[in-house]
């Protein structure tokens, strides 16, 4: 059956939701799934467990794309996981649970394919890896945003701007995680057998507490007591002032900025000093990720979250595609995922949007929201600092190049 029908018969689209998601399908080019996922219809693992059922392989869902082993990336070359869309997530002993002659063999590598029933895909991701794969599939939607951040784009143009990989959807620093626990696999899919000594949850070291004070036999007069309560009353911890830059500031500080985080927290605090709102995004294999934002209802986390493809309509992709500045109001009826982003920043009625772009490629976009109260020149000032994150990621390109000090882990992708 077909993803639709399979989506239909499960009750988990209704007819005129899939209709309206086929005719989006043909205008975009998108598949059906991530369309219904990114216009909140269906869930990225509903999409993952229907296809699953369609390909008959294993569903790889969000939480196992999440933690997933980031050595194993090395496993399959950048160029074939980018043109195939595929990702290894874990390593799985389960074929040996069910054939004993597989026991003692290396472990399979499990990888998460956009099209795990094209053979010739499945034989080149094979042959690269050198062992035993095991196919899965997930919402290509979210695969995609897993894949170019493990592969960052390495164009032929020689530039690319290489952020750290976020770990916001991870609740513990992988530094406090046995690595061994980052290989494990527990597959949706009951044609594959599960390896029980690989699941369960991830061992999480004991934290050092200190041993409880002694209490002293006699108590204190009842003002001591009420001084040591106040003293040992919990107080709120005093946030640190968010950084703010002008444009003169922030210009000086990126033409000293020896990284990448140097150079997006400069633009973000010129933005801060002048919009209601900000974002810096990366550009990566047709997707805008986020990387710095503020403003609305934007955290940490939910920065991180962002993913907006830039293949359907948006402001973000009208300055991509355009390779120039989109200034004005958003356009009402760019779509579902234009309307969450700008939810998420405060639903602004006058926006910026200004890609960053070195040799003819947008790597970044910048975004910024409804110019602060006397911020007359905010605009050309947005202009001028941009232009100053071009010449920053230049120069820290060619210091890499170069093996400048301090370009030992190169902030940006020679």
């Amino acid at each position: 059956m077909r993803l639709g029908e399979l989506l239909l018969a499960d009750g988990l689209v209704a007819a005129d939701e899939l209709e309206a998601a086929l005719a989006q399908q043909r205008r975009s080019g998108a598949r059906l799934g991530s369309v219904l996922y990114l216009n909140g219809r269906v869930t990225a693992d509903a999409i993952a467990r229907a296809l699953a059922r369609q390909h008959g392989v294993p569903a790889a869902l969000v939480r196992h794309l999440d933690g997933r082993d980031p050595t194993l990336a090395a496993r399959i070359p950048a160029e074939l996981a980018r043109r195939r869309q595929a990702l290894p997530v874990a390593l799985s002993r389960a074929r040996a649970a069910t054939d004993p002659a597989a026991a003692g063999a290396a472990p399979s590598l499990v990888v998460c394919m956009r099209d795990p029933g094209d053979a010739a895909a499945l034989a080149e991701v094979t042959a690269a890896a050198g062992g035993s794969v095991v196919a899965a599939v997930a919402c290509e939607a979210v695969l995609a945003a897993h894949v170019a951040r493990a592969y960052p784009d390495e164009d032929g143009d020689g530039v690319d701007v290489v952020f750290d990989e976020v770990s916001g959807t991870h609740s513990i620093p992988f530094g406090e995680i046995d690595p061994a626990a980052l290989t494990l696999v527990d597959l949706d899919d009951k044609r594959v057998a599960r390896d029980h000594t690989q699941s369960g949850p991830m061992p999480i070291p004991a934290r050092q507490t200190a041993p409880p004070a002694t209490r002293a036999s006699t108590s204190p007069p009842a003002a001591a007591t009420a001084a040591i309560a106040a003293a040992a009353a919990p107080r709120a911890p005093t946030a640190p002032a968010a950084p703010v830059l002008d444009c003169d500031a922030a210009i000086e500080v990126l033409g000293r900025a020896a990284t990448r985080d140097e150079v997006g927290d400069a633009a973000l605090a010129f933005l801060r000093s002048t919009y209601r709102a900000g974002a810096v995004l990366v550009v990566r294999e047709g997707v805008a990720l986020g990387h710095r934002g503020f403003g609305g209802s934007l955290t940490p986390a939910t920065v991180e979250s962002i993913v907006v493809p830039l293949h359907v309509p948006s402001i973000l992709r009208t300055a991509y595609d355009g390779g120039r500045p989109f200034v004005g109001a958003p356009p009402a009826d760019a779509g579902t995922i234009q309307e969450r982003f700008l939810r998420l920043l405060g639903a602004p009625r006058e926006v910026v949007v200004v890609p960053v772009v070195l040799r003819d490629r947008a790597v970044c976009l910048v975004f910024a929201a409804e110019p602060r109260p006397g911020a007359d020149d905010a605009l050309s000032d947005l202009l001028a600092v941009v232009a100053a994150m071009e010449e920053a990621y230049l120069r820290l390109i060619r210091d890499a190049k170069r093996g400048a000090p301090g370009a030992t882990t190169p902030p940006v992708e020679p």
